[in-house]
């Protein structure tokens, strides 16, 4: 940049002395020149102002102007000046391109009006970034030139504290008012700097120097003369000259050089310093922004008044409430975010790539786009939420705030226009005022969209849904990034999208509005029948309803009242699973039929079903009327508009973010305030409306469950039965009413007649085989099966949705098969232990009710599990074994909740697992740790007791090992440390079985136990390294991470608690080829004291000492033998005997013989385990293998059957080393065989695993000698290039003849390809 300042100020001094021969030559360059002084300027403007994108786009267009005329004149320019512009032009868009593309990237040039986003104005002083809206720029902008001054004066005379100055300061006639505010500059100059006045210059000269030297110094220069006398006559300070010059800009741009010149006090110069200095001003946009605020309040107005005058949804208030609430809408919209931005400011992320130089790109990006969507949430949500927010009964002690409750509409329409009159400022910061009519889009998304969210957030009498809200949310954070970078046709193309959501959303809603009643309108009743072609899961959860004599009693009767009479009043009645809710159902559904057939007219059905509320709970006033009616209202006419937690959340959370302290303290729930309508206001506008439909069609009233209405319902429907009672209006009201307890002074209260209600009966027999055999089409055996076991407890009478549920439970656990007689028990089906329907949970209920002070005995049973053993229960309680079997008996007799097992010693049982979850669900069973706060004393207690009961007894296999420290992990902080021991041990045995997740959960168990009772927790962490390498070993991948892990966890030397860690760290660095490191650590091994140690360490030496190096390996490994033979740990044996035989296969015929004999010792000793070593045995069968086949003579087939041996085993355990040497070392079985397709198989599956580079290369080696590619003379197995060959591969299958091969590998050879790309 400075070569280039460099190059145009030796240009333009060259131009100055060039002599013109041509004028119109000479007025073509200067055009061009000025254009060049006018991009340089916004060059250095931009980046002074970080990036500014205007000022960048303008210099770009006043070079383009530039370059444009040089074209053009191109011909006409002498060569020496065409040279010069030339190179004036490619060097100056040089620079801009290059700072084009750096700042282009940068989050702060691409959204620079988020900077105007901040403070207001009026706190700023008028002043933002540069950008002057008050007063002029001028003089503050030469200040700040001068303050750049002072810094790099101030740096060149740093260290010498004797340094002083004597400034002035030179203005032109134009400027010489302002020196007096230019001296500040030096208020804070510590002494260094003494600024003297214009007049006390003036005497001075005007006393020691010529006239024509004073008055160039009023002019604003001073030449040498005066710097001479100035230096004489001043103090022995030195001399600081201030001088400023305007630059090229267009009106509005103030820019100016300032220079610094310092004198010796002797006159000669010593430093000169310039600088650059940019202001931006903005006289006329307070006034236009005022203008058009005003114009926004009197359109957000105008459009309340359009709405309510049109499109009103609530007829509850006037005109004059409407615009009241839009003024205040406009009120918010426009300060809120005058109050938020300066707090979300705070929290800026470093918005320019410099900042994450050491992150990927995404990284970057993340938290600079997240504080983006914050600012669009600050700006276009949070002014409509706000009235949600100060709901809050805390803010309502101290200020009556307006509510919006049912105004919704207009708040967010006023809300939109302020929203609009706040983004209107920074918008005009690039643009003028009148140009923001291009942006009328956004207007009107802006405004449509205030309506949605002001309906669906803050109208909670309003039927307009919240989830509308999520779309329109959406888009506004869209529009936000196109609008605040200035791209404005994005922007606007954004706003069309949401005003199409916008007008979709209201043209559902307003159609919603029009079909309120149409979902009241009761379906044929073939869209209720189940398909014939179902299975019987589908039947049971909807079977065909069976019309008995009791049903079609009903039916006449309510038939005869409607029809007959014109209204009427029916009480459906029956014990809980009578059928009463299908009852009514059918009913519906053929009155609805007779209504169509007789009638010729339509049947409207509104259904409500009552909830029961506990004793100490409060009902829901009309909540069953709320139910039946309220999609019919456009208004909630019961105050129950649900407020949906997930946007209530949502509220919550933006809140907190975008208003910091503040939003911390509101809340978004809803003050109750006393309801909107009275209960008289209720029952009128309720019957009205009944009774306008009644004219146009039937309708059915159902209410289900009235025995538990509420009393503001029951008395609203009292009145409702009182005056249909004698109207010709064809409504049915239709009740279904529970038997639970007396009803008949609900029916008293009601008016209601004994003779209206009717009883629902049970079947008998017979029908219970009609309902199983036609209705859920069961075989008659099974059928009869169900009825007679259900039927024996209640002679012989069963309710039919007892008989379903039995039939839709054993159906779900799989026990019918289709036969050609029906659907039919499965003969696996256990008809002696069936399992119980869902409605056992009732029934459980009520024996734990009945057996409270056998409760203890059932819970210590249902914390055990399914099965529970006499003698843990009897340890638990502390009673001797025979009182335990005579209370779980007498359990067994009174209940059936539990049973003895007969075939098991010592063992009960509970019935089903059904009715164990169902006690566990009634006693509040869990099994969360400790660090779970809610779980209740008792409940870690049983656990204790049962985790103790366990040790005591002595119990010591893997289940109950791992019972030990479930239970102990439950039992909370007072067992947290038996708790840690417990999950350790649990580990160990998990990992001998190689139930790696499990283990590491349990050490992770154990980890938290450590934490919760303060103790070291290095045993787990030990632990997780032997895990980490066991698990290693056997899927055969990442050992080396696994020893780096246990390396950097045990100490120099081994002691005790590390010993096993050390073998296995020794293990995963010779299973990583890191040799000379498992050398190290095996010499360590042999320092320790236990003999198995020992052992290890001979034997992971002698594997690992150089293979060259024969006699000394078999040393080694005979001397590990040898140790372990005394050790007498089989394990050990069985892995050092496999490693001798290996060494031995590689010597002479007698160390051969030997080899064999040991690898079928060491297969016999791990067969011979109680817990399998699958991977030794793997290890082992892999040996053998490669002794057949690298033996002499080759014995092929023996050598098949061990490598498919280890295949299966190394599969069994996803041990991936041996699953691809193993289909390597068989692939190359095939080829010698001719097999050639399963050789290529075997191959693609060990390019797949991608386990090692040898096998890799073997693999890559039998495709080319299946396909016959000639492999080039330097070939090397260990170094070969997969996707280079597997494209000559892929190239040779499109020539080859052989379909088999073709068919096998191309769709295989293509994956691999992919992924190499």
């Amino acid at each position: 940049m400075h070569f280039l300042k460099q190059l145009l100020t030796i240009t333009l001094i060259s131009f100055s002395t060039f002599v013109v021969s041509d004028t119109s030559d000479f007025n073509v360059e200067s055009r061009i020149v000025s254009l060049l002084d006018k991009s340089e300027n916004y060059y250095w403007a931009a980046l002074d102002n970080g990036g500014y994108k205007r000022l960048l786009v303008d210099s770009r267009g006043y070079l383009d102007k530039a370059k444009k005329i040089f074209n053009d004149n191109e011909g006409n320019i002498e060569k020496d000046t065409n040279t010069r512009l030339d190179l004036q032009i490619r060097s100056l868009s040089a620079d801009l391109q290059t700072q084009e593309k750096m700042y282009g990237n940068k989050f702060s040039t691409k959204y620079e009006l988020t900077k105007f986003l901040g403070d207001p104005l009026i706190i700023s002083g008028g002043v933002i970034d540069n950008h002057f809206f008050y007063y002029s720029p001028v003089t503050s902008t030469i200040k700040k030139g001068i303050f750049s001054i002072i810094q790099l004066v101030t740096g060149v005379i740093k260290g010498d504290e004797n340094s002083q100055f004597d400034v002035v300061i030179l203005a032109t006639e134009d400027h010489q008012s302002r020196i007096g505010y230019l001296t500040h500059a030096f208020d804070n100059a510590n002494g260094i700097f003494y600024t003297l006045t214009t007049r006390y210059i003036n005497n001075i000269l005007a006393q020691n120097s010529s006239l024509d030297s004073t008055e160039a110094f009023l002019s604003g220069t001073l030449d040498k003369e005066a710097i001479s006398v100035l230096s004489k006559e001043l103090s022995d300070r030195q001399l600081l000259v201030i001088s400023f010059d305007p630059m090229s800009a267009k009106p509005g741009d103030e820019f100016f050089n300032v220079y610094g010149d310092v004198y010796s006090n002797s006159g000669e110069k010593v430093h000169s310093i310039a600088t650059m200095a940019f202001g931006f001003s903005h006289p006329g946009t307070l006034v236009d922004l005022t203008f058009l605020n005003l114009l926004l309040l009197i359109g957000s107005m105008a459009a309340s008044f359009l709405v309510f005058k049109f499109w009103n949804y609530n007829k509850t208030f006037g005109l004059s409430t409407a615009v009241l609430t839009s003024f205040y809408g406009f009120i918010l919209g426009r300060i809120t975010s005058w109050v938020a931005m300066p707090a979300l400011s705070q929290f800026n992320p470093p918005t320019d790539k410099a900042s994450y130089d050491s992150l990927p790109m995404l990284l970057f990006s993340i938290p600079s786009y997240l504080w983006l969507i914050a600012i669009a949430l600050t700006i276009f949500v949070l002014p409509v939420l706000v009235p949600r927010l100060i709901s809050h009964p805390f803010l309502k002690k101290y200020a009556n705030l307006p509510s919006v409750s049912g105004k919704g509409a207009y708040f967010g329409i006023g809300a939109a226009h302020g929203i609009a009159a706040y983004i209107a400022f920074p918008l005009s910061i690039n643009i003028e005022t009148y140009q923001l009519i291009s942006l009328f889009p956004v207007y009107m998304a802006l405004l449509l969209g205030g309506y949605i969210l002001g309906r669906s957030l803050l109208d909670e009498r309003d039927k307009f849904s919240e989830k509308y809200s999520a779309s329109i949310v959406v888009g506004f954070i869209m529009l936000a990034f196109p609008l605040l970078a200035g791209d404005f046709v994005v922007a606007n193309i954004v706003a069309f999208i949401v005003i199409v959501i916008s007008i979709y959303i209201i043209h559902q809603s307003v159609k919603l509005g029009l079909n309120n009643t149409s979902s009241s309108i009761i379906e044929d009743k073939a869209d209720y029948e189940c398909e014939t072609n179902s299975d019987v899961t589908n039947i049971a959860e909807n079977p065909a309803y069976n019309k008995f004599s009791n049903y079609l009693t009903i039916l006449n009767d309510a038939e005869s009242q409607l029809f007959d009479s014109g209204n009427g009043c029916l009480v459906i009645s029956g014990k809980k699973g009578s059928g009463k809710t299908a009852t009514l159902k059918e009913l519906i559904l053929d009155i609805n039929k007779s209504a169509k057939t007789k009638l010729k007219t339509q049947v409207l059905y509104f259904h409500g079903e009552c909830k029961k509320f506990e004793e100490g709970e409060c009902a829901t006033p009309y909540d069953v009327f709320y139910q039946a009616l309220g999609s019919t209202l456009s208004l909630d006419l019961f105050d129950q508009r649900s407020q949906g937690d997930t946007i209530n959340s949502a509220i919550s959370t933006v809140s907190k973010l975008l208003l910091g302290p503040v939003g911390a303290i509101l809340s978004t729930e809803i003050d109750n305030d006393a309801p909107s309508f009275s209960d008289d206001d209720i029952h009128v506008f309720i019957q009205d409306k009944l009774e306008e439909l009644s004219k146009d069609s039937i309708i059915i009233f159902h209410l289900d469950d009235i025995q538990w209405l509420d009393k503001k319902s029951e008395e609203l429907l009292r009145k409702l039965l009182a005056y249909f009672k004698d109207k010709e209006s064809k409504i049915l009201f239709l009740l279904g009413l529970r038997e639970e307890g007396d009803n008949s002074l609900l029916l008293e209260n009601l008016k209601i007649n004994e003779d209206l209600v009717k009883n629902l009966d049970k079947l008998n027999t017979e029908e219970q085989n009609q309902l199983l055999t036609e209705s859920i089409r069961l075989s008659s055996d099974s059928a009869l099966w169900i009825s007679l076991w259900l039927s024996q407890k209640d002679s012989g009478a069963i309710y039919p949705s007892d008989l379903i549920d039995v039939v839709d439970h054993l159906a779900r656990n799989g026990y019918f098969v289709d036969t050609k007689s029906g659907y039919a028990l499965s003969k696996d089906f256990d008809k002696s232990n069936p399992p119980i329907p869902d409605s056992v949970k009732d029934s459980v209920y009520e024996i734990l009710n009945k057996k409270e002070d056998e409760l203890n005995l059932i819970s210590i049973a249902a914390y055990i599990g399914k099965e529970f053993t006499v003698s843990l229960v009897s340890e638990c309680l502390n009673i001797s074994r025979l009182v335990a079997i005579e209370k779980l008996d007498k359990l067994s007799k009174d209940t059936g909740l539990i049973f003895d097992v007969l075939n098991k010693d010592d063992v009960y049982s509970f019935r089903s697992q059904a009715f164990l979850d169902a006690v566990r669900l009634n006693i509040k069973y869990t099994n969360h740790g400790s660090n779970v706060s809610t779980v209740a004393q008792s409940v870690r207690n049983y656990h204790a007791l049962i985790a103790k009961a366990i040790q005591d007894i002595g119990a010591n296999n893997l289940d109950d090992t791992m019972s030990i420290a479930r239970h102990y992990f439950a039992a909370g902080s007072m067992y947290a440390k038996d708790s840690m021991i417990a999950n350790i041990k649990a580990a160990k045995l998990a990992i001998r079985f190689h139930q790696f997740d499990d283990a590491l959960s349990l050490l992770d168990k154990a980890d938290m136990s450590a934490t919760e009772a303060k103790t070291d927790n290095r045993e787990v962490v030990i632990q997780k390294a032997v895990l980490k390498c066991e698990k290693s070993h056997i899927h055969g991948k990442g050992q080396s991470e696994a020893a780096d892990n246990g390396l950097n966890i045990m100490d120099t030397n081994i002691v005790l608690q590390t010993q096993y860690l050390a073998v296995v760290t020794t293990r995963a660095l010779y299973e990583s080829r890191r040799f000379a490191e498992v050398i190290d650590l095996a010499e360590k091994l042999k320092e320790c004291q236990d003999i198995e140690i020992q052992a290890e360490g001979y034997h992971f030496h002698g594997l690992s000492e150089d293979l060259s190096k024969n006699g000394v390996r078999l040393k080694l490994l005979r001397k590990a033998y040898d140790m372990s033979i005394e050790s007498k740990q089989s394990s050990l044996i069985a892995m050092i005997v496999n490693s001798l035989a290996g060494q031995l296969s590689k010597g002479d015929d007698r160390d051969r013989d030997e080899a064999v004999s040991l690898y079928h010792k060491s297969l016999e000793i791990k067969e011979a385990q109680d817990i399998k070593d699958i991977k030794g045995m793997a290890m082992t069968h892999g040996g053998l293998g490669f002794f057949y086949f690298f033996g002499s003579p080759q014995d092929l087939s023996n050598a098949r059957v061990h490598f498919e041996k280890d295949l299966e085993l190394a599969t069994q355990i996803s041990g991936e080393i041996g699953m691809s040497k193993m289909n390597s070392m068989l692939s190359q079985i095939d080829l010698i065989e001719g097999d050639v397709q399963s050789a290529a198989e075997r191959s693609i599956k060990v390019l797949n695993l991608n386990n090692n580079p040898f096998d890799t290369g073997k693999a890559i080696e039998a495709l080319c000698k299946i396909l016959e590619i000639k492999l080039e003379s330097d070939f090397n197995l260990m170094g070969v290039d997969k996707c280079e060959h597997l494209q000559i591969i892929q190239k040779s299958l499109l020539n080859s003849n052989d379909k088999n091969i073709v068919k096998i590998l191309s769709k295989e050879v293509d994956i691999l390809l992919s992924q190499c790309s």
